[in-house]
């Protein structure tokens, strides 16, 4: 659970993130078309995979002419101070894959993408440095860098579970798996195809 201090804070750091993202960008920092929320719902999914989650659902849908999402896999975590940091950082990943595949794979130019998930996975890697006596924004960095790094390695997964989502706005959990395994288990020419 997360203390109301810690709340306020993960808050306060969000906005000041949409505040930077709106000065570069103006209104198109909060732009989300369907593309960019199945690019950023399909890295969830791959993250959720990769820590070995159980994916139940993934769905895209459209509020107030913005297009949003949902992932549902895995089991309830919560950052405490005896936590495992290992399990911290995975859920911290969890968090950053969305936002990361949508600026990097949909042509999303919304800086603003999937602030409140970034500032989550900030928080959780701040208190996972003070847990293990290391730098949080190296922590942060190093973070960012596996992410990227699976998402890539897991790209033709990415890509398919994004089109589907394009087609059809709710992909039931086992569906999604079967995409990744399949995406995984193909060799690159067949995945082109």
């Amino acid at each position: 659970m997360m203390s109301p201090a810690d709340r306020a804070r993960l808050t306060a750091e969000a906005e000041d993130l949409v505040t930077a993202a709106l000065e570069a960008q103006g209104l198109a920092a909060l732009e989300c078309t369907r593309l960019h929320a199945a690019y950023h719902e399909a890295g969830h999914c791959i993250a959720h995979h990769h820590h070995g989650d159980r994916l139940r659902a993934v769905r895209v849908f459209e509020r107030a002419g913005r297009w949003l999402g949902h992932t549902r896999a895995g089991k309830r975590w919560a950052l405490t101070p005896d936590s495992p940091p290992t399990a911290d950082m995975a859920q911290a990943q969890r968090y950053l894959a969305g936002p990361l595949a949508e600026l990097l794979f949909s042509g999303s130019p919304a800086l603003a993408a999937g602030v409140d998930e970034i500032a989550l996975a900030r928080g959780i890697v701040a208190t996972v440095a003070i847990k293990i006596g290391v730098d949080a924004a190296e922590l942060m960095d190093l973070l960012i860098v596996q992410t990227i790094a699976l998402l890539e390695h897991h790209r033709r997964a990415l890509d398919a579970i994004a089109r589907r989502l394009m087609r059809k706005p709710k992909l039931e959990g086992d569906v999604v798996t079967a995409i990744i395994r399949s995406a995984c288990a193909a060799p690159a020419e067949v995945a082109r195809r």
